[in-house]
C-alpha cells in the first residue's frame, strides 16, 4: 500500500483549485485581456515657496519700530494693497486673512465686535487688546477697553495680529493683539502725490476719501481726510463718520527723529435693534428700537522720538494724550402691536487719557537682542446717567 506524506495529503486540495481555476482562466478570454497601451504622466516639481514673500506676511524678529521682540511669537500680517478695497462696514473682509480673529457684525458702525477664536464675549472687543501704530485705541484701556473707533481701511498699510500671551509685548492685557498700521508717507521727494476714491451704493451709501503725502528737506508730511454714510437697510439704521489725520515728522539728525500724528473722529449712527428668528422670519426690515442712537467723538495728538546711537542700539518714545465723548440714547425693544415703552435711557461718558510709553533695544554678538521698557498711563472716565419720558 502506497502511503503519502501528511503535507502532500494537505497540499492536494490546493494544487486542484489552481489546476481548475487556470482551467477556467483559458476558457474566458476576459480574464485575460489583451495589452492595453500604456500611459505615462509628467509634470512639473513644485516650486519651493518664496521665503521672502511669506516673510512679509509675518512680524520680524526684532521690531525696530516698536523695539520689541517677537521672534517665536504667533503672529499674521494682513496686507491691505494684496486685498480687494474695503468699504464701507465691512470688518470681516478686512480681517480675512487673520485666522482666530472672531468678528461679529453689526450693522450699527460705532460698534466693533471682536474676540480670539470664540473666546470671551465679543461685544464691544472687550477681551482682544486693539492698538492703532503700537498705541490704544480702547474708550479706556485699563479701565472701559470697548472699541467705539477704529480707522477707515483706506488709512492703513497693514493689519497686525498677535496671538495669546505674545500680546503682553503691549501691556497688562493677556489677550491677542490686533495692531493697525498706518500707511506711511510718500517716498517721492517735494510735495509727493495723494489719491481720491469715492464709491456710491444701495440705501444712498457714499464714502470718500482723499489723502497727500510727500518728503522735503528732512520733512516728511501725510494728511487724509474720510467721510461715508447712508441710511441703512432698516429704519433707524442710518450712519454717518468722518475721520481727519495729520502726520508730520522731522529728521534731526542721522541718528534722531521726531514725529506728530494728529487723529480725530466722529460718528453718529442708529440702532434698529436685535431681532428674534421669529421676527427675522415674519419680516427682516422690522425694527424693534427706532429711538435708539450712538455718538462718539474722539481726537488723539501722538508725539514720538527715536534715537538710534549706532546699528546695535536704540531708543524710541511715545507720549500720547486725547479724549473720547461717547453718548447712548437706550429704550426697550419694543414691536408693534407691542407699545412703544415709556422711558429712554441717556448715557453720557467721557474719556480722557493720556500715557507714555519708552522702550530701549540693545544687540550684540551675532543674533542676540534685548529689550527693555516701562509704561505710564492715566486716565479719566466720569459717568453720567439719565432717564427720561420723551422717547
Amino acid at each position: 500500500m502506497l502511503r503519502l506524506p501528511a503535507a502532500l495529503l494537505v497540499a492536494l486540495p490546493l494544487l486542484h483549485a489552481l489546476a481548475v481555476h487556470a482551467a477556467s482562466a483559458d476558457e474566458d478570454p476576459e480574464a485575460n485581456p489583451a495589452p492595453r497601451e500604456s500611459i505615462s504622466v509628467t509634470g512639473e516639481r513644485e516650486r519651493a515657496p518664496d521665503w521672502n514673500y511669506r516673510r512679509q506676511h509675518l512680524l520680524p524678529e526684532v521690531d525696530a519700530a516698536s523695539n520689541a521682540i517677537t521672534v517665536t511669537k504667533r503672529s499674521s500680517v494682513a496686507r491691505l494693497d494684496e486685498q480687494p478695497p474695503v468699504l464701507d462696514n465691512d470688518v470681516r473682509a478686512l480681517f480675512a486673512r487673520l485666522p482666530g480673529l472672531f468678528v461679529s457684525e453689526q450693522q450699527n458702525p460705532s460698534q466693533w465686535n471682536f474676540s480670539y477664536r470664540g473666546l470671551g464675549n465679543p461685544q464691544e472687543s472687550e477681551f482682544v487688546l486693539v492698538l492703532q501704530d503700537g498705541l490704544p485705541i480702547e474708550s479706556d484701556w485699563i479701565g472701559f477697553p470697548t472699541i467705539y473707533y477704529t480707522p477707515m481701511p483706506q488709512a492703513i498699510e497693514s493689519v497686525q495680529l498677535i496671538r495669546g500671551g505674545a500680546s503682553l509685548l503691549y501691556g497688562p492685557q493677556p489677550a491677542p493683539v490686533l495692531n493697525f498700521v498706518s500707511r506711511p508717507t510718500d517716498p517721492r521727494v517735494g510735495m509727493g502725490g495723494g489719491s481720491a476714491e469715492n464709491v456710491f451704493g444701495a440705501h444712498r451709501m457714499f464714502s470718500t476719501f482723499e489723502t497727500w503725502s510727500g518728503r522735503r528737506e528732512g520733512w516728511d508730511f501725510r494728511v487724509n481726510a474720510g467721510e461715508r454714510g447712508g441710511e441703512g437697510e432698516r429704519s433707524n439704521g442710518g450712519y454717518r463718520v468722518t475721520q481727519g489725520d495729520l502726520h508730520a515728522g522731522y529728521v534731526i539728525d542721522s541718528r534722531r527723529r521726531l514725529d506728530l500724528d494728529l487723529h480725530g473722529y466722529g460718528s453718529t449712527s442708529g440702532d434698529p435693534g436685535r431681532l428674534s428668528l421669529a421676527q427675522y422670519q415674519a419680516d427682516r426690515d422690522t425694527t424693534s428700537t427706532p429711538f435708539n442712537r450712538v455718538w462718539v467723538e474722539r481726537d488723539t495728538a501722538v508725539l514720538r522720538y527715536e534715537d538710534k546711537p549706532d546699528a546695535r542700539s536704540g531708543l524710541a518714545a511715545k507720549l500720547w494724550t486725547g479724549w473720547q465723548d461717547l453718548a447712548r440714547r437706550t429704550a426697550a425693544a419694543a414691536v408693534a402691536p407691542q407699545p412703544q415703552p415709556a422711558t429712554t435711557v441717556v448715557e453720557d461718558q467721557r474719556f480722557r487719557y493720556t500715557g507714555l510709553d519708552v522702550r530701549w533695544l540693545q544687540r550684540w554678538s551675532r543674533a542676540n537682542a534685548f529689550t527693555a521698557g516701562a509704561v505710564l498711563y492715566d486716565s479719566t472716565s466720569p459717568w453720567r446717567q439719565y432717564v427720561s419720558g420723551n422717547l
